[in-house]
Parts: C-alpha cells; structure tokens; sequence
C-alpha cells in the first residue's frame, strides 16, 4: 500500500519524507510490534510518542496526551513572572499569568477528549498560580478566591473555550 502511494506521489511531483514519518499503535494490541515499513526502501520506525502540533501522544489503549512537558514548560514560564515584579500588584501579576502562562496549558486543547486524571494535574498548575500570587498555602482552596476575583478555573476555562470553539457561544 506504502509503494503504491509512493508511485502515485511520483506522478503528482510529491515526496514523502520517512525521516520525519513514524509508526504509531494505539488500541487493544499496542504493545505488540509488526514489522517496519519501508517508503521508498527507507525504514520507518516505531515510536512510543510522537508531537504532533504541540501536543504529545502517547501510544496505549486509547488515544492519550502525555502532559508532563506541559506542566514544565508552564511552571517554568510562572517562575519566571514571579521572579521579576518584585512590586507588582497581585490583580497584575495575575494578568500576567493570563496572558503569558495560562495558553501553555490550554494550547490545542479544543480538539482532544482530556481524561479527568489529566485535567485534574493541570488544574492543580492553575490553582498554584493564584496560591502563589496571592501568598497562600497548599492545603488552602483558591476556589472563593477565583470568583472573588471573577475568573474560572481550569476545568471550566477549556469547557468555555471548547463551547467557543465548536458551537461558536460568547459567554
């Protein structure tokens, strides 16, 4: 099927690419491994995880999204803001996290079912946000603090932003 697609590719002058191609397994059996395919007797190989627009999938019974880089990448963005305004008010420093960290956690995040374990770790990021910004201790909620505040939290901001996404609702 692979050498058919590449002679077809031919006649339409397009190329296809085995270094940046990969096999990916998802469902019942993905553990097992079939053998390589090959694109033009080029080997393309297994992987565990692949990125795709941002977002890394990992291979297991259903599809699902590895968020640890996430998570990373956005506690590495929030110390960053916290460490330079050192004499910012606390509503500031929250736009701040807004703006620059909060689309770290929500990038690309309109199109993929999340499961509840995952949405739950990034709804911690969240809340660590508002803990830090204004000097509270872990065990604390922030949840009256949000609607002091007049924002959501994490779980109910990707809900909003999948409503606008699909259904085109202004709320």
């Amino acid at each position: 099927m692979l050498n058919i697609c590449c002679e077809q590719a031919d006649h339409l002058d397009i190329q296809f690419n085995p270094k940046n191609s990969c096999l990916f397994n998802i469902g019942k059996g993905y553990k097992d491994r079939i053998q390589n395919l090959f694109l033009k007797d080029k080997e393309v190989f297994w992987l565990d995880r692949i990125r795709y627009i941002g977002v890394y999938f990992v291979t297991n019974k259903q599809l699902s999204i590895d968020i640890s880089w996430i998570c990373r990448k956005f506690y590495a963005a929030a110390n960053a803001i916290l460490y330079r305004p050192r004499f910012v008010s606390e509503m500031t420093r929250l736009c701040l996290f807004e703006s620059f960290t909060l689309p770290l956690l929500t990038y690309g995040f309109e199109g993929i079912d999340m499961s509840a374990a995952d949405m739950q770790k990034l709804n911690v990021c969240w809340n660590n946000v508002y803990r830090r910004v204004f000097g509270m201790n872990s065990w604390e909620s922030v949840k009256e603090l949000q609607l002091l505040c007049n924002r959501l939290d994490y779980v109910r901001i990707v809900h909003s932003r999948k409503l606008k996404f699909w259904f085109g609702l202004k709320l």
